[in-house]
Formats: C-alpha cells, sequence, structure tokens
C-alpha cells in the first residue's frame, strides 16, 4: 500500500511494533479520535478493541466499540 506521496506504509507500521497488545492507545482521525486497547495492525489498518471515539472536544460518541480497524490514510496522530 502506498501513502499518498508514494512512500511505503512500513515506516508507519514499524512506529507500532513496540506497543504491546492491549496498550491503552489513542489514535487521531479527521473529526475526533478513537482511545482503546492497541490491537494490532496489518495491511495498512490500525486495531483497537474496546475502542470509544471522541470528537475534536473530548466528548465521547456513540457507544464503546469492540472492534475498531482505522485505516492509515485516516490516521493524523498516535498517543
Amino acid at each position: 500500500m502506498a501513502l499518498p506521496d508514494g512512500s511505503s506504509s512500513c515506516l508507519i507500521s514499524a512506529l507500532f511494533d513496540s506497543f504491546p497488545i492491549g496498550r491503552l492507545t489513542s489514535i487521531g482521525v479527521p473529526n475526533g479520535f478513537w482511545t482503546g486497547g492497541y490491537g494490532s495492525f496489518r495491511d495498512g489498518v490500525a486495531f483497537l478493541t474496546n475502542a470509544q471515539l471522541f470528537d475534536n472536544s473530548g466528548t465521547a460518541v456513540g457507544a464503546v466499540q469492540l472492534v475498531v480497524n482505522i485505516p492509515i490514510a485516516q490516521i493524523t496522530y498516535v498517543v
């Protein structure tokens, strides 16, 4: 999978290599961020478990999701 600038997603996936499974992780997306347990990163998609979506003001949106798939193209930051 190539990013918009033509680079490989391998660089991004390497950032997740040190994350232990279950680590509390927040992943930013254009309209807010997801917080949940780190599941894995595979084929250009980050997986969070028991994840809650928050809008940019920090207000929870909807219910906790058992598994969330976040495509690399939507990731704006990772904490």
